[in-house]
């Protein structure tokens, strides 16, 4: 009777905190032209705001902390294009990997009406171990993990497997793991009991008016921002909608951009002299041995990647890999094996053709003067040569050599 008054109590007190929470979040939009472009943890948590930007011809780009360099600059794919030239919807945050990719496309499945999507994978989501559990932790969505669970459309093997994950990256946060088990029982139905379900119902929309509320502020402060669309910070766009540009004017681009930085990166890692200031001369010379035990053939991050083409080949969505580059100047030096960085590439390579995923390895490019702004994000030539990679996915166009 007890466990039942303090359910009853807490209902009410939900109903309140969403009556307020509703109040405040129908004012404000999650629609505004440069939301699905927006760098931010609150958005990205946020399923069902995200599921409100996809149309017809929006595709779901997938990355990490990448989206946060170069903002200002016209190359990034937030300035890049116009939404009439490519519409994408960004997701990614430092700490973003497979797996929490994997949940979010599993939830924003049954909402795409273009099915297309891309992934851009970090070669420092490989690390030893892959993902670590705080990492988990820090990015982990109620309303992503809810909809995956509860996604018809994907086998219980698949669902199985994604809340076996969650298990395990929980391990070290008792809190998490609470409701990653609690979910898993009120969902999956590994526990019958009426209570057990209604428990979950309930703690579930708690935790995603929440993830509204955190939203919904977050929006407030950064309004005008918001209203500005995508593109607009450039003159002109890349090329007429929905049409390949020429070789020739990608190579202009290219030229225009190798000239913009072509005086800062005057260092030996041919980073931006900023960050090799900010980060790199202080510690260079005593880092040649920093990455010497650094391993990028453990299993777990590879396994998460099978996770997420999974559940895009159960949904029927076409998937793009794409492998980026890293400064290899700053592996080679501290001693990040090149046979480690092959190893990468080929493992990718073969899980992509095992699950019928286009694949592009940018690699190649790790040797490219002025490509990174540091060791792993792209500069203006960086995000150009990632911007054709998924403007030629879009436009189902191979780009020049």
């Amino acid at each position: 009777m007890k466990k039942l008054q303090a359910f009853l109590t807490a209902f009410v007190l939900f109903l309140i905190f969403a009556l307020c929470v509703n109040e405040a979040v129908e004012r404000v939009s999650f629609t505004d032209p440069g939301f699905a472009t927006w760098y931010s943890a609150q958005k990205d948590r946020c399923i069902p705001a995200l599921a409100a930007n996809l149309n017809e011809k929006t595709m779901i780009v997938m990355g990490s902390s990448e989206f946060n360099h170069g903002k200002k600059t016209k190359y990034h794919i937030k300035n890049m294009f116009s939404k009439e030239d490519m519409d994408v919807l960004l997701i990614g945050q430092p700490y973003s990997q497979c797996f929490t990719h994997a949940m979010n496309l599993a939830a924003l499945a049954p909402d795409m009406k273009y099915k297309k999507a891309v992934l851009l994978l970090s070669p420092t989501w490989f690390k030893n171990a892959g993902m670590a559990p705080e990492a988990f932790a820090a990015r982990f969505s109620d309303s992503a993990y809810i909809g995956t669970l509860t996604n018809r459309h994907l086998s219980m093997e698949t669902r199985k497997a994604i809340a076996a994950r969650a298990e395990e990256l929980s391990k070290n946060n008792v809190n998490l793991q609470k409701k990653v088990r609690l979910y898993n029982a009120a969902f999956l139905g590994e526990d019958t009991g009426y209570f057990r379900f209604f428990e979950g119902l309930f703690t579930g929309w708690l935790q995603m008016e929440r993830e509204r509320a955190q939203l919904a502020a977050a929006v407030k402060l950064n309004h005008k921002n918001l209203k500005k669309a995508p593109g607009k910070d450039q003159a002109e766009t890349v090329g007429e909608s929905g049409v390949m540009p020429s070789w020739s004017e990608w190579e202009t681009m290219w030229d225009e951009a190798d000239a913009a930085t072509a005086d800062e990166h005057n260092n030996p890692l041919n980073v931006s002299d900023s960050q090799w200031e900010k980060k790199f001369r202080s510690k260079y010379l005593t880092s040649g041995n920093l990455h010497r035990n650094t391993r990028l053939d453990g299993p777990n991050e590879y396994n998460d990647l099978k996770l997420f083409l999974t559940i895009a080949k159960e949904e029927g969505i076409e998937t793009e890999i794409v492998l980026l580059p890293v400064n290899a100047y700053w592996y080679d030096y501290t001693s990040l094996g090149i046979s480690q960085r092959e190893y990468l590439s080929q493992k990718v390579a073969d899980i992509a053709a095992d699950y019928g995923a286009k694949e592009v390895d940018l690699s190649d490019y790790s040797y490219e003067p002025g490509l990174l702004t540091d060791a792993v994000h792209p500069w203006q030539k960086g995000w150009l040569l990632i911007d054709e990679t998924i403007y030629s996915f879009y436009t189902n166009q191979e780009p020049a050599e």
